[in-house]
Parts: C-alpha cells; structure tokens; sequence
C-alpha cells in the first residue's frame, strides 16, 4: 500500500519527464556530488515515472482528484529546526539527491527496479521489499562496513553510535572489512537496498549527522 501510495501522490505532482523534463532532470544530476552511476538513476527515475503516468491514468477521476486534494491541505508542513529540515526527506530534497532515488533514500539497482516496477504493475501488494535474490541480499554473517576518506569525526561518531544501539537491541553485527558498506560524505542521506556483494556507499551528507536520522 505504502509504494502505491507513494506512486499515486507522485502521479499528481508532475506529468512526467519528457524531452525537457528529462533535461532539466540531467541538469539536476549535473550538480548533485554522488560517487552513483548518474545513468542508471536517470533510467529508474524514468521507469517508475512511466509507471506512475499509467496510475494516474486510472485514478484521475474527479472525484478522486478532490479527495486527494482535500487531504493534501490538511497535511501541516513540520517545524524545520535543524539543519537543511529535520528529517532524511527534508535533506535529500534540498540536495535534489532524492529526486532519483525510491522512497527519497534507497538507491535501487536496474534488477531490484525492475522487479519492484513488475510488483506494482501487477497489483501484488508487500510490506517490504524483497527481490529474487533473497536471501543472497541480506547480511548473513553481519554488517560489514569502512569509513571513506572524506568521512568527517562527526559522521564517524554518528555512525558508531548507531550501531551499537542496532548492536543492543537487534541480533545484527557490525565488523569493519573488505566487502563492506563504506560510510562517505555526499549529498544527501542515503544507501542501497541490501547486499550488492561489493563496496557500496552509505551517505550521511550534510544535516544527516544524528543517530535519529540514521
């Protein structure tokens, strides 16, 4: 219900990208600080923005338009009082990072797109995603993860202190080693979806230094 959801208020904010939405998208790119392949962003933005223009085919009647439109000024924009906002959507809209990226902090590959997009399309509804790959994707033997060079005190602080509150009250490890998840400072706050089996990026950029973020 929460990707639908998600998919449909999506549908009601823009039409999608064409020729010059898909400029000022690569624009956008341009000036976002990311280690991320910028293509294969761009590609899933454009995917799921295919599939959102079909959901709001279907459900922009009037009727529903109204009524969305009626929920959407009951909503009260929170009280900013940190830096950048005060939550991870907050930071990665400012830095645009969220853009391209689902649910405004996962970074999906092609494959766990793709799978996601099929799901959707066809209606099959799930809590949380899981791709053909399961349990491939999960951390079996604990949570790897190393700090990039460019990882401030603060960010390394932050990020130990998180683990071990995740240490405590979950059965999840944390070892620093070679396949790992690397904590680095880029736009936004973000980081991939599972094991990609490699070194992957986990981004606390600038406003995402507290364990509440985390």
């Amino acid at each position: 219900m929460k990707t639908l959801l998600f998919l449909v208020l999506l549908a009601y904010a823009d039409a999608g990208l064409a020729i010059s939405k898909r400029k000022e998208a690569m624009r956008k790119l341009s000036r976002i600080k990311t280690t991320l392949n910028k293509a294969k962003l761009l590609y899933i933005r454009e995917r799921f923005d295919s599939l959102k223009n079909r959901v709001a085919t279907k459900l922009a009647t009037p009727k529903r338009k109204a009524t969305l439109a009626a929920a959407m000024r009951k909503l009260k924009a929170p009280k900013k009082d940190r830096k950048l906002g005060n939550s991870i959507e907050d930071v990665n809209s400012r830095s645009r990072i969220g853009d391209f990226l689902y649910e405004r902090d996962m970074v999906l590959t092609i494959a766990q797109a793709e799978e996601l997009l099929q799901d959707v399309d066809a209606r099959r509804r799930r809590q949380a995603f899981r791709d053909s790959n399961y349990p491939y994707t999960i951390w079996q033997e604990g949570v790897h993860y190393s700090f990039h060079d460019n990882a401030t005190a603060k960010v390394r602080s932050v990020f130990r202190k998180a683990i071990k509150a995740w240490s405590k009250n979950t059965c999840i490890d944390f070892y620093e080693k070679e396949e790992r998840i690397e904590v680095m400072v880029e736009d936004g706050c973000w980081s991939h979806v599972g094991n990609v089996h490699k070194v992957q990026e986990l981004s606390l950029g600038d406003g995402c230094e507290s364990v509440r973020d985390l």
